[in-house]
Parts: C-alpha cells; structure tokens; sequence
C-alpha cells in the first residue's frame, strides 16, 4: 500500500509492503499546477514495476516523477489547479 503525501510541509509518501513501513521523502513544490499528479504517480508506479523494478525502488522513483512533473506545471492554465508537465 502507498499513501501519497505530498500535501504537507514535511512531504513525505508511506509504503507499505505488508511486512515493513518506509517513508519516502517527496520534493514539495508550493505551485498550483497539481492536476494529474496522483495519476502520473500511479502510472509510473505501474510502469516501473512492470518493468521489473522493486517495489520500493519503483515507489521512489514515481515520487520523484510525479514531484517533477508539479514543479514543471502548467498553473496559468484552467480556472482550478492547472495541470502537471510529464514531458519534461
């Protein structure tokens, strides 16, 4: 299980393997262009294990993915939180 916390002050994500918790620091970015996020995480969580990677390391790895992907947003567009850049 993940619980993704990239909300807080201290972002932080929780993994869960059924035996053993690891926290795993996220780079927070305070921007408005948040949309998609969740799903960039959860698509590169997929695509990271399938391709072979450990649980652990593919949660790490879409931590890092996902906060990029924010960081790189696109906050003007839209009326709400505007959508997160993947491309980059």
């Amino acid at each position: 299980m993940i619980v993704t916390g990239g909300h807080g002050r201290d972002a932080v994500d929780h993994l869960f393997d059924g035996t053993r918790h690891v926290e795993i620091p996220v780079e927070r970015h305070d921007v408005a262009a948040t949309h998609g996020a969740g799903c960039t995480h959860s698509a590169t969580l997929a695509a990271e294990l399938a391709k072979g990677s450990s649980l652990e390391n593919a949660a790490r790895r879409a931590a890092v993915v996902a906060a990029k992907a924010v960081r790189n947003g696109f906050a003007e567009l839209g009326a709400g939180d505007g959508p997160v850049n993947v491309a980059v």
